[in-house]
């Protein structure tokens, strides 16, 4: 049986290196990591791995890298403005065009409830869904060129690794909405699933979640524990949250922080997504307090 040839973008980031090493653990896979800069390193994978320059923004350097790895497979994650379809699809294109007939995308739970076509045509404070879903369609509208293309878009809400971009200096973090719930869940379980998708050809929706929804006042309490120090939570306003930010990535950032944890994690998706990481992690994934501890050199204090 001939192998399985992916080409995985992004594995500087955390979800694609995980992507990576999951696959890496299937027999009779061939991994070509795609990278705007080859020669950045990537811990965690073996230097042997063969590494192309590409750019999901530049469909030129796409179908080069589909040609020079002979890749049938691509982990890819959105790219351009929010309201940007057009740019995605030519990129999804040109792997199609190239070779390409499976493609897992890095999406975002923040689509649900609605549909791909109505996320993509909300204002700018609903810019991370725009994105995504614009993804998505782009995905479905090349399909309808090239039948051949099969396609899985996994949909994670809110990453653990958020929590990295704060500074624990001054022992304070400003939040808006401590109460309001996030299931916290780890680049490595995104990866893991999005790996495993790869290897497996699936197509479809794929929703997954973190084992447990934490308020963000319990989340600090457990960093606080695992750091060895007192964090104190600051109640923010929006206003105060968004520091004079017009952007709409951070408007949409703060417009889910308004949202219930009812609105947010609807009992039947969470249950579909539950069984998702059951199905393609073996669990129901890493716990908030283990990833903070493994990632415990990583906070800025």
């Amino acid at each position: 049986m001939a192998p399985l040839k992916a080409l995985i973008f992004g594995a500087t980031g955390a979800v694609a290196r995980h992507c990576a090493k999951e696959a890496l653990r299937h027999d009779n896979v061939s991994l070509t990591l795609a990278l705007r800069d080859p020669n950045k390193p990537i811990p965690d994978l073996p230097s042997s791995l063969p590494r192309v320059q590409a750019d999901l923004t530049d469909p030129t350097s796409l179908r080069s890298a589909v040609q020079a790895s002979g890749a049938t497979s691509a982990f890819i994650y959105a790219q351009g403005r929010h309201r940007d379809k057009e740019q995605m699809k030519a990129s999804i294109a040109a792997l199609a065009d190239a070779g390409v007939t499976h493609i897992v995308l890095l999406s975002s739970w923040t689509i649900y409830p609605l549909s791909i076509d109505d996320a993509y045509a909300q204002g700018d404070e609903h810019a991370i869904p725009a994105k995504h879903a614009a993804a998505e369609i782009a995905l479905r509208e090349v399909k309808e060129r090239y039948p051949d293309l099969r396609y899985a878009a996994v949909r994670p809400l809110y990453f653990a690794t958020n929590v990295l971009f704060e500074d624990l200096s001054r022992g304070e973090v400003n939040v808006l909405n401590p109460a309001g719930g996030w299931d916290y869940i780890s680049s490595e379980d995104i990866g893991t699933v999005c790996g495993r998708l790869l290897v497996d050809g699936v197509e479809g929706v794929v929703p997954i979640v973190g084992p447990r929804i934490l308020s963000q006042s319990e989340a600090w309490g457990i960093i606080g524990r695992v750091l060895g120090k007192e964090i104190r939570v600051k109640d923010v306003t929006e206003k105060e949250f968004l520091k004079g930010s017009e952007e709409p990535m951070m408007k949409s950032l703060a417009r889910n922080r308004h949202r219930s944890d009812e609105e947010k994690y609807p009992t039947d998706l969470v249950s579909e997504a539950r069984a998702n990481m059951r199905r393609y992690v073996g669990s129901e994934g890493m716990g908030f307090e283990e990833w903070a501890t493994r990632h415990k050199g990583e906070f800025k204090q």
